[in-house]
C-alpha cells in the first residue's frame, strides 16, 4: 500500500476504504508537519502547540510493542457481546425512559396551564379591584359635591330669607310713617274747620291755639322722626348682622381650604422625601457596586497577568509529559501477545471477517498479512 495515502488519510476515510472493499490502511496517528522556509513567531508557536498535542516522542518512532492489534479493537469486541445480550433491556429501558419523559412533559404542561389560568385570574381579581376602587372614590367625589351644592343652596336660601324679612320690615315702617301723616293731616284739616268756625269766638285765642298746634305737630314730627330713625337703624343692624354672619362662613370655609390644602402638601412633601431618599439609596447602592466590580475586574487583571508565567510553565510541563508517556501511551493501546491470541475466541470474528475482510493478525490465502496496521512511515 502506498504509505503516503495512510499517511493523509483520516480516520473517516480509511474506515470508508475499508468498507468499500478496498485493502485497510492504517489512520493518521499524527499530524502532518509541512516544513517551510520563511520561519516567524506565529510558525514557532503552531510548532511548538503541534509538539505538545503530537503523540510522537523523542524515542524511535513508532515505540516497540508486543502485538499489532489494538487494545480498542479487544475492548469493542468485548463491549459488542455484552451490547449483543444487554440490547433488548437497553431498548426497554429507553422505551421506559421516553414514557417517563412523555408524562413528565405532559405533567410539566398541565402545571404551565394551571399557573396560567391562576395568573389570569389574578389579572382578573386585580382588575375588578382597581375598578371597584375607582368607582368608589368617584361615588365619594359625586356625595362631597352633592354635599357642598346642598350647604350652598341652604346658604343662599337663608340669607334670601333675611334680606326678605328686612326689607317687609322696612316697608312696615314706611306704612306707619304715611299713617301718621295721614292722621296729622285729618286732624289738622278738623282744627283748620273749628277755628275758622270759631275764629271770631275765639279771636283772642288764636295765639294760643296755634301755638299749641305747633307744639302738637313739632311733638309728633319728632315722634315720627325718632320711630322712623329707630327702624332704619335696626333694618341697618340686621343688615350688617347678616354681613357678618356670611363673612363669618366664607372665613371658616376659607379656612377649612387652607388646612385642606395645607395638609396635602405636607402628604406631598413626605412621598417626594421619601423618594428622594429611596433614589439616594439606589445611587449608592449602585456605586458601591460598580466599585465593586471594578476592584473584582482588577483583581482577576492582576491574576492574569501572574497566569502568563504560569502558562509557560505548564505548556513546558505538558510537552515533557507528553515527551515521556508516548512509550506508555503505545503499550497501553496496543494488546499484548496472550491478548491477541484470546482475541480469536470472539465471537464477532465471523462477523467481522465478512464484512471488513481478513481481520487483525491473520494470514489471507496468498500468504500475506491483514492490512488492518500499514507499515509505519519513515520519521521526517
Amino acid at each position: 500500500p502506498d504509505r503516503s495515502v495512510a499517511v493523509r488519510l483520516g480516520h473517516n476515510e480509511w474506515l470508508a476504504a475499508s468498507i468499500s472493499g478496498k485493502k485497510e490502511m492504517r489512520p493518521q496517528t499524527a499530524p502532518l508537519v509541512i516544513p517551510t522556509t520563511e520561519h516567524s513567531n506565529e510558525d514557532d508557536e503552531v510548532a511548538e502547540l503541534q509538539q505538545m498535542f503530537s503523540s510522537r516522542g523523542s524515542g524511535p518512532y513508532p515505540p516497540p510493542r508486543d502485538s499489532t492489534i489494538p487494545r480498542t479493537t479487544l475492548a469493542k469486541l468485548k463491549v459488542g457481546e455484552e451490547l449483543l445480550l444487554h440490547a433488548d433491556e437497553a431498548r426497554q429501558e429507553r422505551e421506559d425512559r421516553r414514557r417517563v419523559r412523555e408524562a413528565q412533559l405532559m405533567e410539566r404542561l398541565a402545571r404551565a396551564q394551571t399557573r396560567r389560568e391562576e395568573a389570569k385570574q389574578r389579572q382578573e381579581r386585580c382588575r375588578q379591584a382597581r375598578e371597584k376602587e375607582h368607582q368608589r372614590k368617584a361615588d365619594l367625589v359625586r356625595a362631597i359635591r352633592a354635599d357642598e351644592d346642598n350647604w350652598e343652596r341652604e346658604r343662599q336660601s337663608q340669607q334670601q330669607t333675611l334680606f326678605e324679612e328686612a326689607r317687609q320690615r322696612v316697608e312696615t315702617a314706611n306704612g306707619l310713617d304715611a299713617k301718621l301723616d295721614a292722621q296729622e293731616e285729618a286732624v289738622d284739616a278738623e282744627e283748620r274747620e273749628v277755628a275758622t268756625l270759631q275764629r271770631k269766638e275765639l279771636q283772642l285765642a288764636i295765639n294760643n291755639v296755634r301755638q299749641l298746634n305747633l307744639q302738637n305737630k313739632r311733638a309728633g314730627a319728632e315722634s315720627s322722626r325718632e320711630r322712623r330713625s329707630k327702624a332704619l337703624e335696626k333694618a341697618a343692624s340686621q343688615q350688617a348682622l347678616l354681613k357678618r354672619l356670611a363673612a363669618d362662613e366664607k372665613r371658616a370655609e376659607a379656612k377649612a381650604w387652607m388646612l385642606a390644602r395645607q395638609q396635602n402638601n405636607d402628604i406631598h412633601l413626605s412621598k417626594a422625601r421619601e423618594f428622594k431618599q429611596h433614589v439616594n439609596e439606589s445611587r449608592s447602592n449602585a456605586r458601591r457596586a460598580q466599585e465593586a466590580i471594578l476592584s473584582s475586574k482588577k483583581i482577576a487583571a492582576m491574576k492574569e497577568r501572574a497566569n502568563d508565567v504560569l502558562v509557560e510553565q505548564e505548556k513546558e510541563r505538558i510537552l515533557a509529559n507528553n515527551k515521556e508517556l508516548v512509550a506508555y501511551t503505545y503499550r497501553s493501546k496496543f494488546a499484548s501477545h496472550r491478548e491477541a491470541e484470546e482475541w480469536g475466541a470472539s465471537t464477532l470474528l465471523q462477523f467481522r471477517s465478512d464484512y471488513f475482510g481478513t481481520p487483525f493478525g491473520e494470514y489471507d490465502e496468498e500468504g500475506g498479512m491483514g492490512v488492518a496496521i500499514e507499515q509505519q512511515p519513515a520519521r521526517e
